[in-house]
């Protein structure tokens, strides 16, 4: 009887679960829909234009840090509401541009006057 007990135990356990080949291949199905979808531009290249362009790269990236180089890496968020450009939020912007070497600014919401 009690064969019977545990039996039964272990069908309706395994009958609730999904089986993980059941999610990889859904996992593959959904890569490869995306990937076909995703669209490419003829032509693109990336990275330096030209020669010129090439060395300007890697002298200026030979002048820095890897502190630098890792700010560059940075951007931080930047919420538009109107403040004055003495207001100490400015000067946390400022700050964090100059000294600290973010590489950018993200703007989030706000009307268009304020985020000009």
């Amino acid at each position: 009887m009690s064969l019977l007990k545990s039996n039964y135990k272990e069908k309706t356990a395994r009958a609730g679960r999904p089986k993980s080949s059941f999610i990889l291949i859904l996992l593959w199905l959904v890569l490869v829909l995306g990937l076909s979808c995703a669209r490419t531009v003829p032509g693109l290249r990336l990275g330096p234009a030209g020669p010129a362009e090439d060395r300007w790269v890697k002298k200026t990236l030979s002048g820095m840090t890897l502190e630098e180089k890792v700010g560059q890496m940075i951007a931080w968020r930047y919420d538009t509401h109107f403040v004055n450009r003495d207001s100490p939020y400015v000067g946390e912007l400022v700050d964090l541009i100059r000294n600290q070497g973010i590489g950018g600014l993200i703007i989030f919401a706000g009307e268009v006057y304020e985020t000009a």
